[in-house]
Order: structure tokens, then C-alpha cells, then sequence
């Protein structure tokens, strides 16, 4: 969905979909599981509403939660934003069944050693999702002689705000940066899995320790090391320290994040790679895996 420049991204499908259901549910007898990708209200996209709209919005959320059979949510901090909101609600109905990744869905690719250390960055970026402190980390290590930014490929494939781009024209080794166009499914995973790391940014909100992003699976997913700028007690961090497929460090943390940086270029360098995520861990974020919860979800409560 294309939105202004002021909120770029994915957002959950109209909550009047709960709604027909629950209807239905009314009328029909029938057992009901509701989805639901992002909380309903109160999130970063949706919208402030006066005191009346508000309570018709809230009258029409509690009675998703209380009639659904079962709530299948995308990110355990759903789950959570509903029982804050109502406590009361039986929290065995609310399960969390994550987006996952299709393998099945990865293009083949020849695996080659890039001649600059290549670091793949996918999706938009504006506002307060930004390059700036992994381009402070990177201006930090050039300073030092720690890496040569002639042996450096900063891939930025997406859509980027106008404040991004001024990022990207002041940066000291804006020579090294190439920013690509949005692009298919396909070709945004196969430049991730020719890169040498990824790199993942999360925004600074009262929302971000909670969200997970469908594409951070697909990060996981292609099993490369992942420079993840995040809250460090965080969903994503949890995550990725889960899986081992990176390594963590907060926004305000230059240091930590030039040491994180270090670390992957220095095993690109010297061609010996110490990173091995937890493959078993991985895998239990397949989409069939997920597939397979939500038969699983709805074998129950059919029955």
C-alpha cells in the first residue's frame, strides 16, 4: 500500500474485516479465529481520534477480543497491548503465530566472495529510521584506520525520505553507498543474500521494543550476520540472540555498533567467519512452521 511521505510502509488490513466476522459469528454459530498483524489502536499508524470516535473504537475492539474463539497475533507484543488495554480477557485465547519466511521463496544464486565488504540494507527508511548512527559508527572506524572505505559496498535498496538522502549525499564515503530503487521480492532477497552482512534499523518509538517486522524473518532467514541497531531488551533483539544471527546494539551506541561493524569486516577481510546462527532456531520461524501452528489452532477450536 503507498502512503504519503509522512508514513511509508505495511500496516494491518481494515479492523472492519473483525468486524464482518464477528458478525458472522453472530448469526452463524460458527467458531472464529481473529488475525491480527498490528494492535488495533494506539499504534504508530493509526489514527487520533476525538473522545466519541474513540469509544465507538474501543466498544468495537473489546468485543473482537471477548467474542473471537481464538486471537492469532503476528508479534507477542500484541497479545500483550490487548490485555493491557483489557485486562480481563482470558489470555489462553490469544496465541502468537509469527510471519515467518518462505525458503521455498529464495531465489538460487552462486555464492562469490565480493571484492568490498557488502552490506545490504532493505526496505524504506525516513523519520527517525535512519542511517545515522551506523554512518557515525562506519565515519568512527574510518577515522581510526580500523577499514579502508575503498573495500566498502553500503547497499541501500528501497524507498528513503528526503532527510535519508541528505544522509546519504554528506556521508565522507558517499562514494561507497549505492542506493537502489524499490525492487521485486525476489531481487530484494537475492541482493541479501549476496551481501557479506545486513543491516537492520529500528525506529525509535514507544512501539519499537514490541514490533517485529515481517522482513527481519527474512533476514534470518538467509543466514547472514545482521548489524541490528535496536532497544537491546527488545522483540527484534530477543530474536536475533535467539537465532544468533547478529549482534545487537542500541541507537545511542556508536561504539558498540562500530565494534559490531568491525567484527563482520574484519572476519570478511581475513576470510575466516566465526558466525554460525543456531540453524534449529531458525527454522522454527518457516512459514510452514507457522502454517502448521495455525491448523494446529484451528483443529482446536473446530472441534
Amino acid at each position: 500500500m503507498q502512503l504519503t511521505n509522512k508514513y511509508k510502509g505495511e500496516i494491518s488490513p481494515p479492523y472492519t474485516c473483525s468486524l464482518i466476522a464477528r458478525d458472522f459469528k453472530r448469526k452463524s454459530g460458527l467458531p472464529w479465529v481473529a488475525g491480527f498483524r498490528d494492535p488495533w489502536r494506539g499504534f504508530i499508524s493509526a489514527p487520533k481520534r476525538w473522545f466519541i470516535p474513540e469509544l465507538i473504537d474501543i466498544m468495537m475492539e473489546k468485543s473482537v477480543f471477548n467474542e473471537a474463539d481464538a486471537v492469532e497475533c503476528a508479534w507477542e507484543g500484541i497479545i500483550k497491548d490487548a490485555l493491557s488495554k483489557y485486562p480481563r480477557l482470558e489470555r489462553s485465547k490469544f496465541y502468537h503465530i509469527p510471519n515467518g519466511y518462505d525458503s521455498s521463496d529464495f531465489p538460487v544464486v552462486e555464492k562469490i566472495k565480493n571484492n568490498k565488504f557488502t552490506v545490504t540494507y532493505t526496505g524504506s527508511m525516513y523519520g527517525r529510521r535512519n542511517p545515522e548512527c551506523f554512518f557515525a559508527a562506519i565515519e568512527n572506524l574510518i577515522d581510526k584506520g580500523l577499514i579502508d572505505k575503498s573495500k566498502l559496498h553500503l547497499r541501500f535498496v528501497g524507498r528513503f525520505g528526503s532527510e535519508v538522502q541528505e544522509m546519504f549525499d554528506k556521508a565522507s564515503f558517499k562514494d561507497s553507498i549505492e542506493i537502489i530503487d524499490y525492487v521485486s521480492h525476489d531481487k530484494s532477497i537475492e541482493y541479501l543474500m549476496l551481501s557479506d552482512a545486513l543491516l537492520l534499523v529500528v525506529d525509535e518509538s514507544k512501539e519499537s521494543d514490541e514490533i517485529v517486522p515481517g522482513k527481519v524473518y527474512e533476514y534470518i532467514g538467509v543466514q547472514k550476520p545482521i548489524i541490528t541497531i535496536a532497544p537491546e531488551g527488545g522483540a527484534i533483539a530477543k530474536l536475533i540472540n535467539e537465532t544468533q544471527t547478529g549482534k545487537v546494539a542500541h541507537q545511542s551506541y556508536v561504539d558498540k555498533i562500530s565494534e559490531i561493524i568491525l567484527d563482520y569486516y574484519n572476519q570478511w577481510n581475513n576470510e575466516n567467519w566465526s558466525y554460525k546462527p543456531n540453524i534449529d532456531e531458525v527454522k522454527k520461524y518457516e512459514r510452514k512452521e507457522s502454517a502448521r501452528k495455525l491448523a494446529e489452532l484451528l483443529d482446536k477450536i473446530a472441534k
